[in-house]
């Protein structure tokens, strides 16, 4: 099927929302310019118990994908091909059964979990205060493994080979960090 601009329905961004609002109304605001999609909203928390924005954005395999916020948990499930970035000050970044060619996350204060169903490229992931876990499954591809924590416990199943195809990188200034083959 294509529509009026000669696209395929599997080629379109889509976005959806739901704004929650309690004694005061959730300020809520999308825009695109270019390639570039911005979402601005904000709540009184404190005096609207359970207000806010869940967002959902579907996009076509291959495109890359970077999203920044500064406050919020970011999840993203079965994204395919291509390169996925997410930077927050501060959230968790839950990642799921990802067959992207590289991850990279980074939060000031939160937690990294990420987990692949195909090998990447390259996973990146650093924190100054939470923990970081990734799940890889087995294959062919050799890494690269550095796992840095300045105050917490560091365990790794990867085993790490300098002249491997593929990269991992976890740091944390604050938290421990679990890396899996499995």
């Amino acid at each position: 099927m294509l529509s009026a601009s000669g696209l395929q329905p599997d080629d379109v961004v889509k976005v959806t929302s739901r704004v929650t609002s309690g004694l005061r109304k959730t300020d809520f605001l999308i825009g695109r310019k270019g390639d570039e999609i911005k979402v601005i909203s904000g709540c009184t928390s404190w005096l609207s118990p359970g207000c806010g924005v869940s967002l959902t954005v579907s996009v076509p395999k291959g495109i890359p994908v970077v999203i920044n916020t500064t406050s919020g948990d970011v999840a993203a499930n079965g994204l395919e091909q291509g390169v996925l970035t997410v930077a927050t000050a501060s959230g968790d970044i839950k990642v799921g059964g990802l067959t992207v060619d590289e991850f990279s996350a980074e939060s000031s204060s939160g937690d990294v979990k990420a987990s692949f169903a195909k090998q990447p490229f390259a996973f990146k992931a650093l924190t100054k205060s939470g923990d970081i876990s990734a799940s890889i499954p087995p294959g062919d591809r050799a890494y690269a493994v550095t796992a840095e924590s300045k105050s917490g416990d560091v365990n790794s199943t990867i085993e790490s080979d300098e002249d491997g195809a593929g990269f991992v990188r976890a740091t944390t200034s604050s938290g421990d960090i679990d890396l899996r083959t499995g």
